[in-house]
């Protein structure tokens, strides 16, 4: 990958896995901000997350994580939203666009990123009986079903490695929870919460169509917060992308009066780092 942003002389590597939700957002930044980086594959359904030595560069036990290597010394940072501040951090043709609405780009970044998707994804996983018109592909069931079982496996890791078992503990705490938060009622209500946030979504690209667009907003190709596509909109299409690999689509944009929100997708869907990067189908 061709880097226009990067210091010269300091080697990134990237663990991520490919279907993991906020791998995708990482890869998407490295993209869109052209920063190269080398490719190290973390398996998670065989529980390589857990494994001493990648507990060493993400202590959460969770995918993204990048090694920064500069010299003699290797810097680790885990987290997609500190993995794309560090990315902002060493662009040296920062957007301008970006400074003046900083505040607001920020803002909805994080309202996606606190989205319950892990709990969503699961809960639609477990529960497709309760969406009518969803086709879960039956790839996205076998990888749950291939999963290694994780609670047992970290319960194993803190005998054996009591030095890390503050953090497998952790990890093993929110997967317990992931699990807890993911049955019938709770599903309905975070599936509402999604409903409603998708509804703000939709205001907020109408708003900007009006704003940037033509005089009634119909002719638009801009994204949320203007003609440049911030790390607000890395953020939404990993969730889009998400909601369409779980065949939510139709409910929640095409067949719905967001129209807004409907027009943003098609044309992600066109952009060629969504197309290398996103998520929205397996085969």
């Amino acid at each position: 990958m061709a880097s226009s942003g990067q210091i010269p002389d300091r080697q990134i590597t990237l663990y991520h896995f490919q279907s993991s939700y906020f791998s995708q957002m990482a890869r998407l930044a490295f993209v869109e901000k052209h920063i190269a980086y080398v490719s190290k594959i973390v398996n998670i359904l065989q529980g390589e997350t857990y494994a001493p030595d990648f507990v060493a560069i993400s202590p959460a036990c969770e995918v993204p994580a990048i090694t920064i290597s500069n010299g003699d010394s290797i810097t680790a940072i885990s987290g997609s939203q500190e993995i794309i501040d560090y990315l902002d951090s060493i662009t040296t043709d920062p957007d301008p666009f970006y400074n003046q609405q900083k505040e607001q780009i920020n803002a909805f970044r994080q309202r996606c990123v606190d989205l319950p998707m892990a709990e969503i994804t699961l809960g639609i996983v477990r529960h497709p009986h309760l969406l009518e018109g969803t086709k879960i592909p039956q790839n996205v069931i076998d990888n749950f079903s291939r999963r290694v079982d994780r609670k047992q496996l970290m319960i194993d890791n803190i005998q054996r490695y009591p030095h890390l078992a503050h953090f497998y503990q952790t990890k093993l705490q929110r997967v317990i929870e992931v699990e807890n938060n993911s049955d019938e009622n709770t599903l309905r209500e975070l599936l509402a919460d999604l409903d409603t946030f998708l509804d703000q979504v939709n205001a907020q690209l109408r708003t900007a169509a009006r704003m940037h667009g033509d005089h009634d907003g119909k002719h638009y190709d801009g994204w949320l917060f203007g003609r440049n596509f911030s790390n607000a909109d890395i953020a939404l299409a990993t969730l889009l992308a998400r909601l369409d690999l779980l065949g939510r689509a139709g409910h929640f944009w095409d067949m719905t009066e967001r129209v807004f929100l409907a027009d943003y997708y098609r044309r992600l869907k066109e952009r060629p780092s969504f197309q290398q990067e996103c998520v929205t189908n397996m085969s």
